[in-house]
Protein backbone atom coordinates (compact mmCIF):
# COMPACT_ATOMS: atom_id res chain seq x y z
CA UNK A 1 0.00 0.00 0.00
CA UNK A 2 1.29 3.46 -0.90
CA UNK A 3 1.15 5.68 2.19
CA UNK A 4 3.12 8.68 0.88
CA UNK A 5 3.09 9.85 -2.73
CA UNK A 6 4.86 12.59 -4.66
CA UNK A 7 6.68 14.07 -1.67
CA UNK A 8 9.63 16.36 -2.27
CA UNK A 9 10.97 15.48 1.19
CA UNK A 10 10.11 13.19 4.08
CA UNK A 11 11.03 14.32 7.59
CA UNK A 12 11.34 11.68 10.31
CA UNK A 13 9.86 12.75 13.65
CA UNK A 14 11.83 10.09 15.54
CA UNK A 15 15.59 9.72 14.91
CA UNK A 16 15.32 6.19 16.33
CA UNK A 17 13.82 4.84 13.11
CA UNK A 18 16.05 2.23 11.51
CA UNK A 19 16.95 3.25 7.97
CA UNK A 20 18.36 0.35 5.98
CA UNK A 21 20.19 0.96 2.72
CA UNK A 22 21.11 -1.76 0.24
CA UNK A 23 20.23 -5.40 -0.35
CA UNK A 24 20.19 -8.18 2.22
CA UNK A 25 23.69 -9.34 3.09
CA UNK A 26 25.19 -5.99 2.15
CA UNK A 27 22.75 -3.71 3.96
CA UNK A 28 23.90 -0.63 5.84
CA UNK A 29 21.85 0.63 8.78
CA UNK A 30 21.98 4.39 9.27
CA UNK A 31 21.26 6.03 12.62
CA UNK A 32 20.21 9.57 13.39
CA UNK A 33 18.45 10.05 10.06
CA UNK A 34 16.33 13.19 10.01
CA UNK A 35 15.12 13.57 6.44
CA UNK A 36 15.15 12.23 2.90
CA UNK A 37 14.72 14.10 -0.34
CA UNK A 38 14.69 13.24 -4.01
CA UNK A 39 17.50 14.32 -6.31
CA UNK A 40 17.01 12.93 -9.79
CA UNK A 41 16.65 9.17 -9.53
CA UNK A 42 18.20 8.89 -6.06
CA UNK A 43 17.35 9.53 -2.43
CA UNK A 44 19.55 11.87 -0.44
CA UNK A 45 19.52 10.76 3.20
CA UNK A 46 20.38 13.47 5.73
CA UNK A 47 21.14 13.56 9.44
CA UNK A 48 21.62 16.39 11.89
CA UNK A 49 25.09 17.12 10.53
CA UNK A 50 24.46 16.73 6.84
CA UNK A 51 24.19 14.08 4.16
CA UNK A 52 24.69 10.47 5.18
CA UNK A 53 24.14 8.52 1.96
CA UNK A 54 22.57 8.39 -1.48
CA UNK A 55 20.42 5.41 -2.49
CA UNK A 56 17.82 4.25 -5.00
CA UNK A 57 15.54 3.16 -2.14
CA UNK A 58 15.64 2.60 1.61
CA UNK A 59 13.67 0.62 4.16
CA UNK A 60 12.33 2.32 7.29
CA UNK A 61 11.32 0.37 10.38
CA UNK A 62 10.29 1.00 13.97
CA UNK A 63 8.36 -1.41 16.20
CA UNK A 64 5.91 1.29 17.28
CA UNK A 65 5.34 2.57 13.76
CA UNK A 66 7.34 5.04 11.70
CA UNK A 67 6.54 8.65 12.58
CA UNK A 68 7.11 10.99 9.65
CA UNK A 69 5.74 14.40 8.70
CA UNK A 70 3.48 14.35 11.75
CA UNK A 71 1.87 11.02 10.82
CA UNK A 72 2.11 7.53 12.27
CA UNK A 73 2.85 5.12 9.43
CA UNK A 74 3.13 1.32 9.40
CA UNK A 75 6.05 -0.26 11.28
CA UNK A 76 7.92 -1.17 8.11
CA UNK A 77 7.93 0.57 4.74
CA UNK A 78 10.10 1.16 1.71
CA UNK A 79 10.80 4.62 0.35
CA UNK A 80 11.78 5.02 -3.28
CA UNK A 81 12.00 7.68 -5.96
CA UNK A 82 9.28 7.77 -8.62
CA UNK A 83 9.18 10.55 -11.22
CA UNK A 84 11.70 12.54 -9.16
CA UNK A 85 9.45 12.46 -6.10
CA UNK A 86 9.37 10.24 -3.04
CA UNK A 87 6.80 7.58 -2.34
CA UNK A 88 6.57 5.23 0.64
CA UNK A 89 5.08 1.75 0.31
CA UNK A 90 4.08 -0.53 3.18
CA UNK A 91 3.26 -4.23 3.10
CA UNK A 92 0.68 -5.49 5.59
CA UNK A 93 -1.91 -8.27 5.97
CA UNK A 94 -5.32 -7.66 4.41
CA UNK A 95 -7.20 -7.77 7.73
CA UNK A 96 -4.83 -5.23 9.27
CA UNK A 97 -5.44 -3.05 6.23
CA UNK A 98 -9.22 -3.44 6.55
CA UNK A 99 -9.10 -2.40 10.23
CA UNK A 100 -7.08 0.67 9.24
CA UNK A 101 -9.67 1.62 6.63
CA UNK A 102 -12.62 1.13 9.00
CA UNK A 103 -10.88 3.27 11.61
CA UNK A 104 -10.29 6.04 9.06
CA UNK A 105 -13.74 5.82 7.44
CA UNK A 106 -16.12 5.48 10.42
CA UNK A 107 -16.38 6.75 13.99
CA UNK A 108 -15.43 4.16 16.61
CA UNK A 109 -18.60 4.85 18.65
CA UNK A 110 -20.91 3.90 15.78
CA UNK A 111 -22.87 0.62 16.09
CA UNK A 112 -20.88 -2.58 15.60
CA UNK A 113 -22.97 -3.72 12.62
CA UNK A 114 -22.19 -0.45 10.78
CA UNK A 115 -18.46 -0.98 11.35
CA UNK A 116 -18.83 -4.58 10.21
CA UNK A 117 -20.63 -3.46 7.05
CA UNK A 118 -17.78 -1.03 6.37
CA UNK A 119 -15.31 -3.89 6.86
CA UNK A 120 -17.05 -6.05 4.25
CA UNK A 121 -17.16 -3.32 1.61
CA UNK A 122 -13.60 -2.13 2.36
CA UNK A 123 -12.30 -5.70 1.98
CA UNK A 124 -14.23 -6.28 -1.25
CA UNK A 125 -12.94 -3.05 -2.77
CA UNK A 126 -9.37 -3.78 -1.68
CA UNK A 127 -9.25 -7.30 -3.09
CA UNK A 128 -10.84 -6.11 -6.34
CA UNK A 129 -8.26 -3.32 -6.72
CA UNK A 130 -5.36 -5.64 -5.85
CA UNK A 131 -6.38 -7.87 -8.76
CA UNK A 132 -6.23 -4.84 -11.08
CA UNK A 133 -2.88 -3.47 -9.87
CA UNK A 134 -0.86 -5.27 -12.54
CA UNK A 135 2.86 -4.47 -12.50
CA UNK A 136 2.76 -1.27 -10.45
CA UNK A 137 4.83 -1.24 -7.28
CA UNK A 138 1.84 -0.99 -4.94
CA UNK A 139 -1.68 -2.43 -4.89
CA UNK A 140 -3.62 0.27 -3.05
CA UNK A 141 -3.24 3.94 -2.21
CA UNK A 142 -3.88 4.88 1.41
CA UNK A 143 -5.83 8.03 0.49
CA UNK A 144 -9.34 8.76 -0.79
CA UNK A 145 -8.16 7.96 -4.32
CA UNK A 146 -8.75 4.38 -3.15
CA UNK A 147 -9.67 4.17 0.56
CA UNK A 148 -8.59 6.28 3.51
CA UNK A 149 -6.31 4.42 5.91
CA UNK A 150 -4.81 4.96 9.36
CA UNK A 151 -1.98 2.96 10.91
CA UNK A 152 -3.49 3.18 14.38
CA UNK A 153 -6.85 1.36 14.16
CA UNK A 154 -9.30 1.60 17.02
CA UNK A 155 -10.31 -1.45 19.05
CA UNK A 156 -13.79 -1.22 17.50
CA UNK A 157 -12.32 -1.30 13.99
CA UNK A 158 -10.07 -4.25 14.81
CA UNK A 159 -13.08 -6.13 16.20
CA UNK A 160 -15.20 -5.35 13.11
CA UNK A 161 -12.49 -6.60 10.76
CA UNK A 162 -12.04 -9.76 12.82
CA UNK A 163 -15.80 -10.45 13.09
CA UNK A 164 -16.15 -10.26 9.28
CA UNK A 165 -12.80 -11.86 8.46
CA UNK A 166 -12.64 -12.96 4.82
CA UNK A 167 -16.18 -11.83 3.93
CA UNK A 168 -16.80 -9.90 0.70
CA UNK A 169 -19.68 -9.04 -1.63
CA UNK A 170 -20.23 -11.22 -4.68
CA UNK A 171 -22.56 -10.82 -7.63
CA UNK A 172 -23.16 -14.04 -9.58
CA UNK A 173 -19.97 -15.41 -8.04
CA UNK A 174 -17.83 -12.42 -9.10
CA UNK A 175 -16.22 -10.02 -6.66
CA UNK A 176 -17.99 -6.66 -6.61
CA UNK A 177 -16.10 -3.36 -6.66
CA UNK A 178 -17.86 -1.91 -3.64
CA UNK A 179 -17.81 1.87 -3.92
CA UNK A 180 -19.22 3.85 -0.98
CA UNK A 181 -19.58 7.45 0.14
CA UNK A 182 -20.34 9.43 3.27
CA UNK A 183 -23.87 10.69 2.55
CA UNK A 184 -25.96 9.89 -0.52
CA UNK A 185 -28.51 12.62 0.23
CA UNK A 186 -31.36 10.20 -0.48
CA UNK A 187 -30.56 9.68 -4.19
CA UNK A 188 -28.26 6.93 -5.41
CA UNK A 189 -25.78 7.30 -8.27
CA UNK A 190 -24.63 4.73 -10.82
CA UNK A 191 -20.96 3.72 -11.03
CA UNK A 192 -21.15 3.63 -14.83
CA UNK A 193 -22.46 7.20 -14.89
CA UNK A 194 -19.78 8.39 -12.49
CA UNK A 195 -16.70 6.70 -13.96
CA UNK A 196 -17.79 5.03 -17.19
CA UNK A 197 -17.98 1.36 -18.12
CA UNK A 198 -15.39 0.74 -20.83
CA UNK A 199 -13.88 -2.57 -21.82
CA UNK A 200 -11.39 -2.19 -18.95
CA UNK A 201 -13.99 -0.99 -16.43
CA UNK A 202 -17.01 -3.08 -17.39
CA UNK A 203 -17.37 -3.97 -13.68
CA UNK A 204 -18.87 -0.49 -13.15
CA UNK A 205 -22.01 -1.61 -14.98
CA UNK A 206 -22.76 -4.45 -12.55
CA UNK A 207 -26.48 -4.25 -11.57
CA UNK A 208 -25.75 -3.79 -7.82
CA UNK A 209 -23.83 -0.61 -8.70
CA UNK A 210 -26.67 0.97 -10.68
CA UNK A 211 -28.90 3.74 -9.39
CA UNK A 212 -32.24 2.52 -8.03
CA UNK A 213 -34.93 3.61 -5.61
CA UNK A 214 -33.98 2.60 -2.09
CA UNK A 215 -34.59 3.55 1.48
CA UNK A 216 -31.69 5.53 2.94
CA UNK A 217 -32.21 7.13 6.35
CA UNK A 218 -29.32 9.60 6.10
CA UNK A 219 -31.57 12.61 6.83
CA UNK A 220 -29.73 13.49 10.03
CA UNK A 221 -26.27 13.46 8.42
CA UNK A 222 -24.36 16.78 8.67
CA UNK A 223 -24.33 17.25 4.88
CA UNK A 224 -27.65 15.69 3.90
CA UNK A 225 -28.47 19.15 2.53
CA UNK A 226 -25.97 21.96 2.05
CA UNK A 227 -25.56 25.35 0.43
CA UNK A 228 -22.52 27.11 -0.99
CA UNK A 229 -22.06 30.52 -2.60
CA UNK A 230 -19.36 32.27 -4.59
CA UNK A 231 -19.06 35.11 -7.06
CA UNK A 232 -19.59 34.28 -10.73
CA UNK A 233 -16.08 35.51 -11.52
CA UNK A 234 -14.64 33.08 -8.99
CA UNK A 235 -16.63 30.22 -10.51
CA UNK A 236 -15.28 31.29 -13.92
CA UNK A 237 -11.69 31.07 -12.68
CA UNK A 238 -12.26 27.67 -11.10
CA UNK A 239 -13.90 26.31 -14.26
CA UNK A 240 -11.10 27.69 -16.41
CA UNK A 241 -8.49 26.10 -14.19
CA UNK A 242 -10.16 22.71 -14.38
CA UNK A 243 -10.47 23.04 -18.15
CA UNK A 244 -6.79 23.97 -18.55
CA UNK A 245 -5.66 21.12 -16.28
CA UNK A 246 -7.70 18.58 -18.24
CA UNK A 247 -7.33 19.88 -21.80
CA UNK A 248 -10.98 20.91 -22.13
CA UNK A 249 -12.63 23.74 -24.05
CA UNK A 250 -13.91 24.83 -20.65
CA UNK A 251 -10.58 26.67 -20.26
CA UNK A 252 -12.06 29.39 -22.52
CA UNK A 253 -15.31 29.94 -20.61
CA UNK A 254 -16.37 33.51 -19.86
CA UNK A 255 -18.28 34.54 -16.77
CA UNK A 256 -21.09 31.99 -16.28
CA UNK A 257 -24.65 33.28 -16.66
CA UNK A 258 -26.69 30.07 -16.37
CA UNK A 259 -26.25 26.47 -15.31
CA UNK A 260 -28.93 23.83 -15.87
CA UNK A 261 -29.24 20.09 -15.28
CA UNK A 262 -29.87 18.54 -18.70
CA UNK A 263 -29.88 14.85 -17.79
CA UNK A 264 -30.88 12.90 -14.68
CA UNK A 265 -30.68 9.24 -13.67
CA UNK A 266 -33.54 6.94 -12.72
CA UNK A 267 -33.93 8.48 -9.25
CA UNK A 268 -33.55 12.14 -10.29
CA UNK A 269 -29.88 12.65 -9.48
CA UNK A 270 -28.15 14.97 -12.00
CA UNK A 271 -25.94 13.28 -14.59
CA UNK A 272 -25.05 16.21 -16.83
CA UNK A 273 -24.94 20.01 -16.62
CA UNK A 274 -24.93 22.76 -19.27
CA UNK A 275 -23.25 26.12 -18.62
CA UNK A 276 -23.78 29.29 -20.66
CA UNK A 277 -21.38 32.23 -20.31
CA UNK A 278 -21.70 35.98 -20.88
CA UNK A 279 -20.73 35.76 -24.56
CA UNK A 280 -23.19 32.98 -25.40
CA UNK A 281 -20.81 30.03 -25.34
CA UNK A 282 -22.19 26.75 -23.95
CA UNK A 283 -20.31 23.95 -22.24
CA UNK A 284 -21.54 20.57 -21.07
CA UNK A 285 -20.02 18.57 -18.23
CA UNK A 286 -20.86 15.27 -16.57
CA UNK A 287 -21.83 15.57 -12.92
CA UNK A 288 -18.56 14.51 -11.28
CA UNK A 289 -16.29 16.67 -13.50
CA UNK A 290 -18.68 19.55 -12.77
CA UNK A 291 -18.17 19.11 -9.03
CA UNK A 292 -14.41 18.90 -9.43
CA UNK A 293 -14.41 22.00 -11.62
CA UNK A 294 -16.40 23.98 -9.05
CA UNK A 295 -13.82 23.06 -6.40
CA UNK A 296 -10.69 23.66 -8.50
CA UNK A 297 -8.26 26.14 -6.93
CA UNK A 298 -6.27 28.16 -9.48
CA UNK A 299 -2.61 28.28 -8.48
CA UNK A 300 -0.68 28.50 -11.72
CA UNK A 301 -1.21 31.88 -13.35
CA UNK A 302 1.80 31.91 -15.69
CA UNK A 303 3.42 29.32 -17.93
CA UNK A 304 1.95 25.96 -18.94
CA UNK A 305 -1.68 25.55 -17.98
CA UNK A 306 -2.33 29.27 -17.61
CA UNK A 307 -5.49 30.60 -19.23
CA UNK A 308 -6.64 33.96 -20.56
CA UNK A 309 -7.72 36.24 -17.74
CA UNK A 310 -5.96 34.29 -14.99
CA UNK A 311 -6.29 36.05 -11.65
CA UNK A 312 -3.31 38.18 -10.69
CA UNK A 313 -2.87 36.06 -7.56
CA UNK A 314 -3.95 32.53 -6.62
CA UNK A 315 -7.51 32.20 -5.40
CA UNK A 316 -7.79 31.44 -1.69
CA UNK A 317 -8.73 27.96 -0.50
CA UNK A 318 -12.46 27.32 -0.72
CA UNK A 319 -13.32 28.02 2.94
CA UNK A 320 -16.17 29.74 4.81
CA UNK A 321 -14.04 32.87 5.19
CA UNK A 322 -13.85 33.28 1.40
CA UNK A 323 -17.61 33.12 0.87
CA UNK A 324 -19.64 36.32 0.44
CA UNK A 325 -22.61 37.07 2.68
CA UNK A 326 -23.36 35.07 5.84
CA UNK A 327 -20.88 32.34 4.91
CA UNK A 328 -18.00 34.80 5.30
CA UNK A 329 -18.51 34.53 9.06
CA UNK A 330 -15.49 32.58 10.39
CA UNK A 331 -17.87 30.69 12.69
CA UNK A 332 -20.16 29.73 9.80
CA UNK A 333 -21.23 26.15 9.25
CA UNK A 334 -18.28 24.41 7.49
CA UNK A 335 -20.79 22.71 5.18
CA UNK A 336 -20.79 26.03 3.31
CA UNK A 337 -17.13 25.60 2.47
CA UNK A 338 -17.22 23.48 -0.66
CA UNK A 339 -19.31 21.70 -3.27
CA UNK A 340 -19.65 18.45 -1.35
CA UNK A 341 -21.29 16.27 -4.00
CA UNK A 342 -22.32 16.31 -7.66
CA UNK A 343 -26.04 16.31 -6.80
CA UNK A 344 -26.91 20.00 -6.82
CA UNK A 345 -28.83 22.82 -8.48
CA UNK A 346 -27.02 26.05 -9.37
CA UNK A 347 -28.51 29.53 -9.65
CA UNK A 348 -26.60 32.55 -10.98
CA UNK A 349 -28.06 36.00 -10.30
CA UNK A 350 -26.47 39.45 -10.29
CA UNK A 351 -22.97 38.04 -10.36
CA UNK A 352 -23.43 35.64 -7.45
CA UNK A 353 -23.66 31.85 -7.65
CA UNK A 354 -25.80 29.85 -5.21
CA UNK A 355 -25.38 26.08 -5.13
CA UNK A 356 -27.85 23.95 -3.19
CA UNK A 357 -26.98 20.29 -2.95
CA UNK A 358 -27.52 16.92 -1.39
CA UNK A 359 -25.06 14.59 0.28
CA UNK A 360 -21.30 14.26 0.57
CA UNK A 361 -19.47 12.12 -2.00
CA UNK A 362 -20.39 10.33 -5.20
CA UNK A 363 -23.48 8.46 -3.93
CA UNK A 364 -22.62 5.03 -5.39
CA UNK A 365 -23.21 1.97 -3.20
CA UNK A 366 -23.10 2.13 0.60
CA UNK A 367 -24.10 5.40 2.27
CA UNK A 368 -22.10 5.46 5.51
CA UNK A 369 -24.50 7.66 7.48
CA UNK A 370 -27.41 5.62 6.16
CA UNK A 371 -25.65 2.43 7.27
CA UNK A 372 -25.21 3.92 10.73
CA UNK A 373 -28.94 4.75 10.95
CA UNK A 374 -29.92 1.24 9.81
CA UNK A 375 -27.55 -0.26 12.37
CA UNK A 376 -29.22 1.88 15.04
CA UNK A 377 -32.49 0.26 13.93
CA UNK A 378 -31.04 -3.20 14.57
CA UNK A 379 -30.01 -4.23 11.04
CA UNK A 380 -27.16 -6.72 10.74
CA UNK A 381 -24.06 -5.97 8.66
CA UNK A 382 -25.13 -8.51 6.03
CA UNK A 383 -28.58 -6.96 5.71
CA UNK A 384 -27.09 -3.47 5.45
CA UNK A 385 -24.62 -4.21 2.65
CA UNK A 386 -27.05 -6.36 0.68
CA UNK A 387 -29.54 -3.48 0.91
CA UNK A 388 -27.09 -1.01 -0.63
CA UNK A 389 -25.87 -3.41 -3.32
CA UNK A 390 -29.15 -5.12 -4.38
CA UNK A 391 -28.61 -8.55 -5.88
CA UNK A 392 -25.18 -9.02 -4.31
CA UNK A 393 -24.56 -11.50 -1.49
CA UNK A 394 -22.11 -11.60 1.41
CA UNK A 395 -19.83 -14.63 1.13
CA UNK A 396 -16.22 -15.70 1.79
CA UNK A 397 -13.71 -14.28 -0.69
CA UNK A 398 -13.27 -16.63 -3.68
Amino acid sequence: MRVIRRAAEITLDDPGVWVTVGAEGAAQVLHGVRAMRAEGEFLVIAGERGELAHAASVELSHPAGVRADGRVLPARLRVRVSDQRLEAIAELPIEQYVAGVVSAEMFAHWPASALQAQSIVARSYAIHECARAGARAWHLDGSTSHQSFTSGPTEAALAAADQTRGLVLLYHGELLRTYYSSVCGGRAASAADQWGATRETAFNDAPPLRACERRCPCDDAPRHRWRATMMATELRDRLRTYGAQNGLQLAAIGTPRTCHVIDRNEVGRPMRYRLTDDVGQTFELRAEPMRLACNAEPREVDGPGAFPGSPAAPLPPFTPRSRPGPASDPDADPSLATVWSNDFEMRISRGEVTIEGRGFGHGVGLCQYGAKALADDGWTATRIVEHYYPGAVVAPAP
